[in-house]
């Protein structure tokens, strides 16, 4: 740490953005630019995430629903390239009225303090945001090199375990909590008094009335495929667009995410139509039971994002048992507990916590996180990253010669 101190205060402290990373423009004429050009980048890199919550809805989809999605789209498009864009012009101001770059204000403080314009984003939207930018703060310490993150890096038993915990209590919050936040599938409803007159009558298990298990089964496990599926090909494409030749992008699609969502989805409804047809125990124990079965599937397809955003949805589930377990204390310090926007504060850490890192230590960010950020910013968090690795990796080789 001694040795970044020294490297950074001699040779990163005097770095000049002007002449270096926005060459040929001004720092006014580079704020302007940032502004127009995070916009569009934004837009087009959330596109993924407009499409792939409508998929599933798709014979559903009314003209008002659209309209909202449209709306949630623009809004959080908007507040996301705010966030970059500010914190782009917070880089080039901290440095002139500064007179130089010191450790936190040459990324982590203008990200920080950029991060606050994602309030103007609509809660349901901005709720989705936090998580995934809690998820690249929690990929982050996975790739950490302490004992309890190689522990869990390193074992592809310890991360299904956690995955199995984690699904458990996502599926369990979406279903009786309403949770927010996209997840692999959509958790089967609670059970009702004329599911119990259907089960009674020995008809089918609580889960469908009209249809049999085997039908239902495959009637998910084939539209969460297509959801998968079109995952797969924009992830596809992305990468594709990345590369010079063409072909080869096409020759290393590999299906992961329609397989990965047919699995979760079939160890799900199959366990729980199981259960509930043998009368194993109350409709909710066998829910639990099927979503913690749903999380074998990670074993067969790992992911260390995968992993982090459970890890954020199960955070998520607890806090809001806790507060709805909680909601009706006496107790006035924990009502202000309870009750307080902690995300006000948290978003703005996350998020100058990933910039910092991804400029000072990018091998330790996921490269969700590191896509995220390049395409809020147009690119402009890589150009000092790049630089400042490259400062570092030059300093190094001339100490050894």
């Amino acid at each position: 740490m001694a040795n970044f101190s020294k490297i950074f205060n001699e040779h990163l402290s005097t770095v000049n953005y002007c002449e270096i990373v926005h060459k040929g423009l001004s720092c006014k004429q580079h704020m302007l630019r940032s502004h127009l050009y995070s916009t569009l980048s934004t837009f087009k890199f959330l596109i993924p995430a407009l499409l792939l919550p409508v998929i599933p809805k798709i014979p559903i989809l009314t003209k008002e629903k659209l309209k909202q999605l449209l709306w949630d789209y623009i809004s959080c498009s908007i507040g996301c390239s705010l966030v970059a864009a500010v914190g782009v012009d917070l880089c080039c101001l901290m440095r002139i009225l500064l007179g130089r770059n010191y450790l936190y204000t040459m990324c982590f403080l203008p990200a920080f303090f950029g991060a606050f314009f994602v309030h103007l984003i609509k809660q349901p939207v901005f709720q989705v945001t936090l998580n995934y930018m809690y998820q690249g703060v929690v990929d982050i310490f996975l790739r950490r090199n302490n004992v309890v993150s190689k522990t869990i890096s390193s074992s592809k038993s310890i991360q299904t375990i956690i995955f199995m915990l984690c699904s458990t209590l996502i599926l369990h919050g979406k279903r009786l909590y309403g949770m927010r936040g996209f997840w692999l599938i959509t958790p089967n409803r609670p059970n009702t008094a004329e599911d119990n007159d259907i089960e009674n009558s020995k008809k089918h298990c609580n889960l469908h009335s009209n249809i049999s298990c085997g039908n239902y089964l495959w009637k998910g496990v084939r539209k969460y495929f297509f959801a998968g599926l079109t995952l797969d090909c924009l992830s596809a494409i992305r990468k594709a667009a990345l590369l010079k030749t063409k072909w080869n992008g096409i020759k290393k699609f590999r299906m992961y995410w329609a397989m990965k969502f047919s699995l979760y989805h079939g160890l799900y409804t199959s366990t729980h139509c199981f259960l509930n047809r043998i009368n194993a125990a109350p409709d909710m124990i066998n829910h639990t039971l099927a979503s913690c079965c749903a999380g074998l599937s990670y074993y067969f397809f790992p992911q260390i994002g995968l992993l982090s955003y459970a890890i954020v949805l199960g955070f998520e589930a607890l806090w809001e048992m806790f507060r709805d377990h909680k909601a009706v204390t006496k107790f006035y310090i924990l009502k202000i507990c309870i009750n307080f926007f902690y995300n006000f504060l948290l978003f703005p850490l996350a998020c100058g916590y990933s910039s910092h890192v991804y400029v000072m230590q990018p091998r330790f960010c996921s490269p969700v996180g590191v896509f995220i950020l390049n395409q809020a910013s147009n690119n402009y968090i890589a150009k000092i990253s790049n630089l400042v690795q490259q400062i570092i990796k030059d300093v190094k080789h001339l100490n050894k010669d």
